[in-house]
């Protein structure tokens, strides 16, 4: 009779701790928060001339206004890797301008990590300003 009623007792014990530890998993899964990944799209960006970096500052923009984070940060990388293509020599002229461009370009990553739209839109200004800037000086030439 002993025997029985530890059986029982230890079938109980083990049945509240399975519904204390469902409710604890079903507590944390609820806690969890998704966030969508985007898969590539025909509609990404890629370039092919310096022109095409204005476009891609634009698309990143836009990526990030949408919540599109996936977009952003790949048209991000496409804007870099652009970037480094077309980069001119530096000189005296435009060694600064050079330096602030890759800055901002590092910053943005960062915005973009951060999701924060904000940033992702005053950085993209940043970088059009110094896009504009660097275009002005070499035409000049």
């Amino acid at each position: 009779m002993r025997g029985q009623i530890i059986i029982v007792v230890l079938i109980l014990v083990c049945l509240i701790a399975i519904g204390i530890l469902q409710q604890d998993v079903e507590s944390r899964i609820s806690q969890l928060r998704f966030i969508r990944l985007d898969t590539a799209s025909p509609k990404e960006s890629t370039a092919n001339d310096p022109g095409d970096l204005q476009r891609l500052i634009d698309d990143v923009a836009k990526f990030a206004n949408e919540g599109k984070w996936g977009s952003a940060s790949r048209t991000a990388k496409t804007l870099e890797e652009t970037w480094v293509l077309f980069r001119p020599q530096s000189n005296k002229n435009t060694l600064g301008i050079v330096e602030e461009i890759d800055s901002l370009i590092s910053i943005l990553y960062q915005n973009i990590w951060e999701q924060d739209v904000d940033e992702v839109m005053s950085t993209s200004q940043k970088l059009t300003q110094k896009f504009h800037e660097i275009t002005k000086g070499l035409s000049s030439r």
